[in-house]
């Protein structure tokens, strides 16, 4: 006589959840380190990229963009920073002025408030003016948390970096275009030496 297959006991099953349970738990922060790992790295791509536009603006140029024209700040239909002249020569598209972890951004608000500012000490100078050490663009979060165009080294308004944006860190753009991912200090350096001297030609 065939016996009836048994079925599972419930405390089987208990079991059974609970493993399955147990290996969730073990595999969420990986796989939340992974994420966050991912897009710390698309935002260091997006930075790489604006350092490229960065160099094909000088060469056409002769200097870099200001970081925003002061001229059109009562006209926000006319108002442009240097994410808009980057795009404006086709040297990028608009898409990488935003950090993929920064849900707040503003760039398609009028006017834009791009994730990334660029370092205004240098706004309208030749590029070879900074050192490869030094830094060319921050993280940004601006007045409001919708980032600015302006990175300031003591993170004054509208000039506030966002330090902490990647993990209690955040990528560094620097002349040289590089990206490094690190904290405020690590990128300054002593005495705050990284950010180079302010060369007097600002757009504010």
């Amino acid at each position: 006589m065939r016996r009836q297959p048994r079925g599972f006991s419930l405390i089987e099953l208990l079991v059974v959840i609970f493993i399955i349970a147990i290996l969730i738990a073990l595999l969420l922060p990986s796989l939340q380190m992974a994420r966050q790992h991912a897009l710390r790295v698309q935002c260091m791509n997006n930075l790489r990229q604006i350092g490229a536009a960065f160099i094909m603006y000088n060469n056409q140029e002769g200097h870099l963009p200001l970081r925003f024209n002061d001229k059109t700040q009562g006209d926000v239909d006319n108002y442009w920073g240097y994410d808009e002249e980057l795009v404006r020569i086709k040297a990028c598209v608009g898409q990488i002025f935003i950090c993929p972890t920064h849900v707040d951004a503003g760039y398609y608000n009028k006017p834009s408030q791009p994730s990334y500012g660029m370092n205004w000490y240098y706004d309208y100078q030749p590029i070879t003016k900074g050192k490869s050490s030094t830094i060319l663009a921050a993280e940004t979060q601006g007045n409001d948390g919708t980032g600015t165009h302006r990175a300031d080294r003591d993170s004054i308004p509208p000039g506030q970096l966002d330090p902490y944006r990647h993990q209690r860190r955040a990528n560094w753009l620097f002349f040289d275009s590089h990206v490094e991912w690190l904290k405020y200090e690590d990128a300054s350096g002593p005495e705050l030496v990284n950010w180079g001297e302010d060369q007097g030609t600002h757009g504010q």
